[in-house]
């Protein structure tokens, strides 16, 4: 019983608030001629959200703040990867003045998506950037010896916004994995292997947003000696 009762007042606090935000618009705009808030901003940095991999989950968000909320996001122009959506969100009510576009989802298809985003505030102030986001290609091969695994991998499909590529094991599907290595190219030897031991590799895509998620495994077993 406590815990509706708590629920009800939090609804009924941020519903008041939002009033008393929406009338000060009104006021400030209508009767003075001065701007209520500081006009909405988009406030993620760079132009390179994080890189992702084809059949991979995939999550990161645009952030925004100021102006008066709630926020109006559009896709102006450009698209998302296959398989990504868009759904807008909001922080705590303790920071009541910093909002989201939340984009989830599993990419289908490599490529390098570019799109322009646009945020309205419900005062009409507006800000858009423009944001692009590399899909990393899911497939690889193995070959191997007993002392050496050699792993090859198919670069995105616009390889310029990738400067590196994370180098992943482990001795069980589905990880854990520990970085070995890296790569500014498509292969990766693994000199490091043990006779008689079964690995599951995975790479990572790295551009300058930080490393995509992890590609498909490739799994090579290491003959005995």
């Amino acid at each position: 019983m406590r815990t509706a009762e708590i629920f009800v007042a939090h609804l009924v606090f941020n519903q008041i608030y939002k009033l008393l935000r929406f009338l000060a618009v009104f006021f400030c705009i209508g009767m003075l001629g001065v701007p209520a808030f500081a006009e909405v901003t988009i406030v993620t940095a760079g132009t390179n959200l994080a890189a992702g991999t084809a059949g991979s989950a995939y999550s990161t968000a645009i952030e925004a703040n100021e102006g008066c909320y709630p926020y109006t996001w559009k896709i102006l122009s450009g698209s998302l990867p296959p398989g990504l959506s868009t759904s807008p969100s909001k922080s705590p009510i303790t920071r009541p003045f910093k909002q989201y576009l939340d984009i989830r989802g599993t990419p289908t298809k490599a490529g390098s998506y570019t799109f322009t985003v646009e945020v309205i505030g419900c005062e009409g102030g507006h800000s858009e950037r423009t944001f692009t986001i590399v899909i990393a290609e899911a497939s690889g091969t193995t070959s191997y010896s007993v002392s050496s695994v050699s792993l090859n991998w198919d670069a995105t499909a616009s390889s310029e916004d990738v400067t590196s590529y994370k180098v992943l094991r482990g001795t069980t599907s589905g990880g854990p994995f520990v970085q070995i290595g890296t790569s500014t190219t498509t292969s990766y030897t693994d000199s490091t292997v043990q006779a008689g031991t079964t690995y599951y590799y995975v790479v990572q895509a790295v551009n300058a947003s930080g490393p995509s998620g992890n590609s498909n495994e490739a799994e090579a077993v290491i003959p005995s000696e």
